[in-house]
């Protein structure tokens, strides 16, 4: 799980909050993700895993949120080049 993030601290009655991660590879900002809070609260505590608790979200917002690593920069270090 990424280390360097931002989690909006939501008043109790929120059921979302908004995480902003920090590319690792270009060391600025991601777009925030909206994600349900119980979600977040069981993903942080290691209970079960980010496709599952939260479906809802696109393969690049899950990979941000594990990883960190924003879709452009994970494109160009897992592009395939045509050794031919």
């Amino acid at each position: 799980m990424v280390q360097n993030k931002r989690v909006t601290e939501p008043a109790e009655d929120q059921k979302r909050i908004v995480v902003i991660t920090v590319c690792p590879f270009h060391n600025g900002p991601n777009l925030p993700i909206e994600v349900d809070r119980t979600a977040w609260v069981l993903l942080e505590a290691g209970h079960g895993h980010v496709q599952d608790l939260f479906p809802d979200l696109s393969v690049d917002e899950r990979e941000m949120i594990q990883t960190g690593i924003c879709p452009e920069c994970w494109d160009s270090l897992f592009t395939e080049t045509d050794d031919n």
